[in-house]
């Protein structure tokens, strides 16, 4: 009996540490994800720029020249209009620019150029096309332009 006890005792112990091992585990790999994650984010996130963006469907063409928005006026439709923007690079390394649409006129708005990489002091000009289909309704029509710059990490 008391061989048998001692046999029984060890298993337990030896499920104990098992235990005690697969938390010690588990734990590392939350703390190293975590740590991961704010590495990813503080070093490769840098800067995020939203502009609003509107077009007028109407009989009419209308143009707007205000530059404090992406405004594409009045459009007839089956019409189209363009905006143009230059962006330059100011941070002291390469960032890639990746640009988004949001809001109702994301499917009408398209980008010449997206996720490209801009070395510092490096400029480009970016051309918003918006286009509405001949059986878009008449009104207005309103969203967003997201310009997300982050650290590249591979240039050019």
């Amino acid at each position: 009996m008391v061989a048998f006890s001692g046999r029984v005792y060890s298993e337990r112990i030896k499920m104990k540490l098992k235990k005690k091992s697969l938390i010690i585990l588990l734990l590392i790999l939350i703390f190293s994800s975590i740590i991961s994650s704010y590495i990813i984010h503080k070093f490769c996130f840098k800067d995020i720029l939203i502009y609003d963006m509107d077009l007028e469907v109407k009989r009419e063409i209308g143009i707007n020249i205000d530059t404090d928005a992406f405004h594409f006026g009045g459009l007839r439709p089956g019409g189209s209009s363009e905006r143009q923007v230059s962006i330059r690079q100011e941070y002291d390394f390469p960032v890639l620019v990746n640009i988004k649409t949001k809001g109702e006129m994301a499917d009408l708005v398209s980008v010449s150029e997206n996720n490209f990489v801009l070395e510092p002091g490096e400029s480009k000009t970016v051309t918003f096309t918006a286009k509405v289909g001949k059986e878009t309704s008449y009104g207005n029509y309103t969203g967003n332009v997201i310009f997300e710059f982050r650290r590249a990490l591979f240039s050019g």
